[in-house]
């Protein structure tokens, strides 16, 4: 019987790129002629790829990996082909499907050794990769920048969980990778900024297994002085943004708060966990984990916090 879930990562990415094959033939629309205009200015100027993360003017946004680099490669390289650059947005949004999955699948293994982790691997992989928010980011090529902090972001949460969870005598080679993936993060939106909310409520939610040895706590030092630095140099490359552009704090915001209280309920994981793994569940696994895919939805639905 197969054990691993990572087994099942190429599976879960044929499924994905089929699901999301259609948007391969979706044209460039919207702001994508802009981007594309841009990256042609700059290479009819001899302009470094670099120079995007230190650009000639302020913009609302500054987001050198997904709006810099990203369209760079795609006027460059691929001629300004739509297929091409739909077909790395789906490489992107499969990539950050798989990395929430491993997300999930370390983290479970964190807090609840007895769990098979080849659930949390297909469900918390599928039902992020098929979700339709990310509708979007498959067939406009400018919304890259979502797949991309996804990744990044989500990649960097599996490092810091297996750092929390595999503590060893010499140096954690799992730490280095943090600091990197965090300014990617960074570099792609600047949603990447909730990884540290994020990695410090991953922490808590481990505390009664594992506690961050000295060498986490240094990184994760780092890793708030590097997103300092970030919010230092943005402040210095982006103008205010328009009302369009405003926070909307609503009724979404009860949405998610809800939705991420019940997500993180320790008897819901649990019960969820009983009922997917046991043999003979508790009587109110099956109601209890019932209720809480009946109320995920709601969550997953809200509009979105951050603005772009």
């Amino acid at each position: 019987m197969i054990r691993s879930p990572y087994v099942y990562g190429p599976l879960l990415a044929i499924l994905l790129g089929a699901f999301w094959l259609h948007a391969l033939l979706v044209p460039f629309w919207q702001d994508d002629f802009h981007f594309l205009l841009v990256a042609r200015e700059a290479r009819e100027a001899s302009d470094s790829w670099f120079s995007v993360f230190w650009p000639k003017e302020k913009s609302i946004f500054w987001r050198p990996l997904s709006e810099g680099l990203y369209w760079h490669l795609v006027e460059g390289v691929f001629d300004a082909n739509p297929v091409a650059a739909h077909a790395i947005n789906l490489s992107f949004l499969i990539a950050a499907s798989l990395a929430v999955a491993w997300l999930a699948t370390d983290f479970a293994q964190l807090i609840e050794p007895a769990v098979d982790r080849r659930h949390a691997f297909l469900i918390a992989g599928f039902l992020y990769g098929i979700h339709a928010a990310h509708f979007i980011p498959a067939v406009w090529a400018t919304a890259v920048h979502t797949s991309m902090v996804v990744l990044f972001s989500a990649l960097t949460l599996r490092f810091w969980v297996l750092a929390l969870r595999d503590q060893p005598a010499g140096v954690n080679p799992n730490l280095v990778a943090i600091p990197l993936l965090l300014m990617l993060a960074l570099f792609s939106k600047e949603n990447g900024i909730l990884t540290l909310p994020l990695g410090a409520l991953l922490t808590g939610l481990a505390w009664h297994r594992t506690r961050p040895t000295r060498a986490t706590w240094i990184v994760a030092s780092f890793s708030v002085l590097l997103s300092l630095a970030w919010l230092m140099i943005r402040r210095e490359t982006v103008v205010p943004p328009s009302g369009s552009y405003e926070m909307d704090l609503g009724t979404s915001t009860i949405r998610n708060l809800a939705s991420l209280t019940l997500f993180f309920s320790t008897s819901h994981v649990n019960h969820c966990a009983s009922y997917w793994n046991s043999t003979r569940p508790s009587p109110h696994s099956g109601p209890s984990c019932a209720a809480y895919f009946r109320l995920l939805p709601f969550g997953l639905s809200s509009r979105r916090l951050v603005p772009g």
